[in-house]
């Protein structure tokens, strides 16, 4: 199944026609920041050309880059596409909203769409359908009583190791693990067996587990907060000890109780620690620095007059809204705890970047999560790198050179060179002076297909209408 897939691919690549983009300048290429005056030849869903006097074949679309920015395409690490049978059609049409904004790979963290997402995965990967590629987790291992609808419950050690080579039986691409609190053994038996069926392993720190013991095992971390606030808290052990005897460790009280103890025992000297351990483990850890705040200060309307509103379907949209009454507004105490999360997390980013920790950018943005906008929240979040203290190239690094060393891409992915496949973004300012010019989208290549700023617009529309048809049906 796997070849036959392959050959479908090699097919659809092959259907592309050549595209030369001429007058630009190159960001992030091989030994140099940027260059200017360049062109870039792609063809069959490669790039075979790249230089100043890359000629080009009869019938070539050609694609003046004057005053315009060649950037590799971008890759939001942490997505979700869930919440039920009934919000189907309002994830479909996220994938077009993902393309429209530069993104040309996502990883979804799990939820309970998984046969629908790895669907839509392989007619991407077919080229059967428009969309970002996607690799996907399938459903998400959790404890007994699952936090999310459609993870796999696990108990013992045999029930972690089924619930592995049931994600190998889906075909899925990773492992993703959400417990709350594990014990070690089953932890343990779930990293064995991953690693005997080749499938890499992410997800949260469980609260019960020392992130030492968790990444020495193999795992990769899911929100950079979790590793910073254990590591560096002069009373982890016992706060993991308490955690462990809470009567339900998914209760938002017993989070709230264990991240107070945490904060107030934290010793930012011990950052530097934390982040050689996560260095010497190989771990990489996506820090989704924005998205907890979406949860914090919401502005009199709840958002209900933002200009993106308009491409939300109904179903996603009541998941996010405080007035629809299925969610509640945050506690004084909540906010002040997520803010200090926040910060910690940001303080943490450029320690962990002069150390070298392997870092990923992901948007969280799903159902539930609030106005985690698909597609503009990762330009938010890299940003944020920004803000932090990263610099705008070693930023844009997050979203492209590091998802293909993360995946073991490097030879097809990653960098603007010749022989990798033709994800591209046409940027009409410069990244390197502002990280917000990664918005200032002039065109997208999937695969080797174009998507000028007229056909962006067009699948934004259609979007558009999309949510407006769903609104005015009541569904």
């Amino acid at each position: 199944m796997t070849f036959l897939l392959c050959l479908l691919a090699a097919a659809t690549l092959a259907q592309a026609p050549p595209v030369l983009f001429q007058n630009l300048t190159l960001i992030d290429t091989p030994g140099a920041p940027a260059a200017n005056g360049m062109r870039v030849l792609t063809r069959d869903g490669r790039i075979v050309a790249v230089g100043k006097h890359v000629r080009a074949p009869k019938g070539t679309l050609v694609v003046d880059g004057r005053g315009k920015y060649l950037i590799y395409g971008l890759a939001d690490m942490h997505v979700h596409l869930r919440g039920g049978k009934d919000l189907v059609e309002d994830n479909e049409s996220w994938l077009k909203l993902f393309l429209a904004n530069g993104i040309t790979t996502i990883r979804d963290m799990g939820g309970d769409l998984a046969a629908e997402v790895l669907q839509w995965r392989d007619e991407i990967r077919e080229g059967r359908r428009e969309g970002p590629r996607i690799l996907t987790c399938g459903p998400k291992l959790d404890g007994p009583k699952p936090a999310w609808p459609g993870s796999i419950p696990v108990t013992t050690p045999e029930e972690g190791r089924a619930a592995v080579r049931a994600v190998k039986a889906m075909n899925a691409d990773f492992v993703k693990l959400y417990f709350a609190a594990v014990s070690s053994e089953v932890h343990a038996a779930i990293l064995e067996e991953a690693r005997a069926q080749r499938l890499p392993v992410t997800g949260h720190l469980p609260g019960n587990l020392s992130f030492r013991e968790v990444t020495a095992r193999g795992q990769n971390l899911e929100h950079g907060f979790y590793p910073v606030l254990d590591g560096a808290s002069t009373k982890a052990a016992e706060i993991r000890a308490e955690f462990a005897q809470a009567p339900d460790p998914h209760a938002a009280e017993a989070f709230r109780a264990m991240r107070r103890r945490q904060l107030d025992s934290f010793d930012p000297n011990l950052v530097p620690q934390v982040a050689e351990h996560l260095k010497e483990t190989g771990t990489w850890v996506t820090m989704t620095l924005t998205v907890g705040g979406r949860r914090l200060n919401l502005p009199a309307d709840n958002y209900a007059t933002h200009p993106l509103r308009k491409y939300m379907y109904p179903g996603i949209w009541k998941t996010w809204d405080l007035e629809s009454g299925r969610r509640k507004a945050p506690a004084a105490d909540g906010i002040r705890q997520t803010q200090q999360n926040l910060r910690r997390a940001r303080e943490a980013v450029l320690v962990f970047h002069r150390v070298g920790v392997s870092m990923l950018a992901g948007s969280d943005c799903g159902a539930s999560n609030n106005f985690a906008w698909p597609g503009w929240s990762l330009h938010e979040e890299l940003a944020a790198f920004v803000d932090s203290g990263l610099s705008p190239l070693d930023t844009l690094r997050l979203a492209t050179r590091s998802p293909a060393r993360f995946l073991k891409e490097e030879p097809d992915r990653g960098t603007i060179e010749k022989g990798k496949i033709a994800d591209l973004v046409l940027l009409d300012a410069n990244p390197l002076e502002d990280i917000r010019n990664t918005q200032k989208i002039a065109g997208v290549m999937a695969r080797g297909k174009w998507y000028d700023r007229r056909a962006l617009d067009k699948m934004l529309a259609e979007v558009e209408a999309g949510a407006a048809r769903r609104s005015a049906s009541g569904r």
